[in-house]
């Protein structure tokens, strides 16, 4: 039986994954913002900040890749996660967002 908190949350086993899981989420957000101010002209360039073009286009692409392959070598050695599945997708959705609009959008 599985460790839950006082809530009824399961007790994740591997809290520093868990920690870039968040911080990959956060940095999806910037991304979002940073495609929001590219293809509209609902933000001026000016408004965005240097950090949150840092985090939003650079780093949210490689903790996805880091968060994806580390999910997938924890699945085909424990056979389960026990890592909450809204930010996984969330995570898995924007890592595939990123791959069409970096590689193959561009051409």
């Amino acid at each position: 039986m599985e460790q839950t908190t006082d809530t009824g949350i399961p007790v994740v086993k591997y809290k520093k994954i868990l920690f870039f899981e968040r911080v990959a989420f956060i940095c999806n957000i910037f991304f979002l913002v940073c495609l929001v101010a590219r293809f509209s002209n609902v933000l001026p360039g000016e408004f965005i900040p240097s950090i949150v073009i840092i985090l939003g286009w650079v780093l949210s692409f490689f903790l996805n890749l880091f968060s994806i392959a580390i999910k997938i070598v924890l699945l085909l050695k424990d056979g389960k996660l026990d890592f909450p599945v809204w930010i996984t997708a969330v995570n898995l959705l924007s890592f595939a967002a990123q791959i069409f609009i970096y590689f193959i959008l561009p051409g």
